[in-house]
This record gives structure tokens, C-alpha cells and sequence, in this order.
């Protein structure tokens, strides 16, 4: 069973949960509160060091990053391909990941933590926050 660890509002989480819709494959969610923090406790760590999400986990190996999520699920599980068949088909698919990855992704994500942020962490003692 493929599990996977996530927190929204994230693009690169989003893009990992519609690669597995699209492929119509099941899989255990499992949220993860970056706004509590718990992207930096033991459990999580033990499946990604950095502390990042998302993480796909299939039989027991953790797998992050979301491109490369995406890509060994389209090689994994063949069922509902997603990318083209052809070669230069295939480039210009990971040209524009690349793009997504690069810009549109980091910077829907920062706006996301700052608007999150802000609300979730003005109330809160900034001795912990500095823990």
C-alpha cells in the first residue's frame, strides 16, 4: 500500500496527490502540521532527514522530492500513463516540471506559508518558535 505524508496548502504535496488520482492509485494519506511543527519530529525524520514534505512511501522505502515522486510513480505503476510516449514528448514534460519546480512552485508555496504563517504563529511564544 503506497502512504503518503503531506501538508496543504503546498504545490509540490498537490502535485503528488493529483499524480495518484490521475492514476487512479489507492493510498493511505497521511497529514503532516508543518504549522505544529511536526515535520521536525523523530517519526517524520526517519523518513526524510530534511524534514520536508512530501514523502511517498511504497513498501517500505521513502521516497521525497515530488518530481522524482512523480516519475517513479509513472515507472512503477504503468496503469493511466502520464507522460508521452515519445522522446522530445517526454522532454517538453519535464521541461515545464522543471519550470514548475523552479518558479511556479516555490513561490505559491512561500505565499501560502506567509499568509499561514502569519496567522498560525503571531499568538504563539517566540521562545518556542526560536526552539
Amino acid at each position: 500500500m503506497l502512504e503518503l505524508y503531506h501538508w496543504e496548502p503546498n504545490g509540490a504535496c498537490a502535485r503528488v496527490l493529483i499524480t495518484l488520482k490521475e492514476k487512479g492509485l489507492d493510498f493511505k494519506s497521511h497529514y503532516v502540521d508543518v504549522l505544529a511543527f511536526e515535520q521536525h519530529k523523530t517519526p517524520f525524520l526517519k523518513l526524510s532527514e530534511s524534514g520536508e514534505v512530501p514523502v511517498l512511501v511504497d513498501n517500505g522505502t521513502a521516497i521525497n522530492e515530488s518530481s522524482y515522486i512523480c516519475e517513479y510513480l509513472e515507472e512503477v505503476y504503468p496503469q493511466n500513463p502520464l507522460m508521452p510516449k515519445d522522446p522530445l514528448g517526454r522532454w517538453a514534460v519535464r521541461e515545464w516540471q522543471k519550470y514548475v519546480d523552479d518558479y511556479v512552485g516555490a513561490t505559491a508555496s512561500q505565499l501560502a506559508w506567509m499568509h499561514y504563517e502569519h496567522a498560525a504563529f503571531k499568538t504563539r511564544d517566540r521562545a518556542m518558535l526560536d526552539k
